[in-house]
């Protein structure tokens, strides 16, 4: 189940950091149609590129309305390919560097034991990354951050309801056990 969960989470994340990734190169055409960079140098494109981004509100909305409407995410925000936050739903992160965060990837494809301690160890922002390739290289980077105690408080109750169940039915078996073994050895 909870392999199930989180691989769920990852797949619904997926699908956030692509529209992000749609609304990011549109902003990026637009932006450079618009306002092309002043010369053909890397810090002129990486200027004009930053500008397109924040100054595009349908980005930003679509970012805003992912963080409002998807409980388990944290923040949202598209990171040139040195990690340097260009826009983010988080006001402080811009133009930091992004945080150091567990992939999400790694813990879907981690063992049970290492997906139970993200879980249900300290809670933690994952992160979901979607890449935009310029030339065959990562340009901009999207990051999707993604709550664990979200997926914690998503599968305690079925966890709950599991461990019930199982101690039941051990104390069930071990009471037909215990009647069925006095029967058997009542004629000695």
């Amino acid at each position: 189940l909870l392999r199930q969960r989180i691989e769920q989470t990852s797949a619904a994340n997926d699908v956030l950091a692509h529209e992000v990734l749609l609304m990011t190169r549109q902003a990026v055409e637009t932006g450079l149609r618009a306002n092309p960079p002043l010369d053909r140098t890397d810090a002129a494109l990486h200027t004009a590129v930053a500008n397109a981004l924040q100054n595009n509100q349908a980005l930003a909305d679509v970012m805003n309305a992912i963080v409002r409407y998807s409980f388990p995410v944290q923040d949202v925000s598209v990171t040139d390919a040195h990690g340097l936050t260009l826009v983010s739903t988080d006001p402080d992160a811009v133009n930091d560097q992004v945080p150091d965060r567990i992939s999400l990837q790694s813990v879907q494809a981690g063992t049970f034991a290492s997906q139970m301690k993200v879980v249900f160890g300290q809670p933690r922002v994952l992160d979901m990354e979607r890449a935009l390739d310029r030339n065959g290289a990562p340009f901009l980077i999207v990051h999707v951050g993604v709550r664990s105690s979200f997926l914690r408080a998503s599968y305690k109750p079925w966890l709950r309801a599991a461990l019930i169940f199982a101690l039941l039915a051990a104390f069930v078996a071990m009471i037909a056990a215990a009647l069925l073994a006095n029967l058997a050895l009542q004629p000695i």
